[in-house]
């Protein structure tokens, strides 16, 4: 799992074309973002996990890259 802050996404990705809130589940933290180019991610608790578009899918790879180094 990859998990970046939204401020990162957003910054990266623009701002998304989407965004659905569960104000009525029983974890009302939980926010989905969808973005104009296909990128999805689900945020739960100030993180997110991106399930990007084809354009954007070497993110995730160059994001852990980073958290190794």
């Amino acid at each position: 799992m990859y998990d970046h802050t939204f401020a990162l996404l957003r910054a990266t990705l623009g701002l998304p074309g989407r965004t659905f809130s569960y104000s009525a589940s029983a974890s009302p933290d939980i926010r989905d973002h969808v973005w104009r180019c296909g990128c999805a991610a689900r945020e739960l608790h100030d993180m997110c996990e991106l399930v990007p578009c084809g354009k954007h899918e070497a993110l995730n790879d160059i994001w852990y890259e980073r958290k190794l180094a």
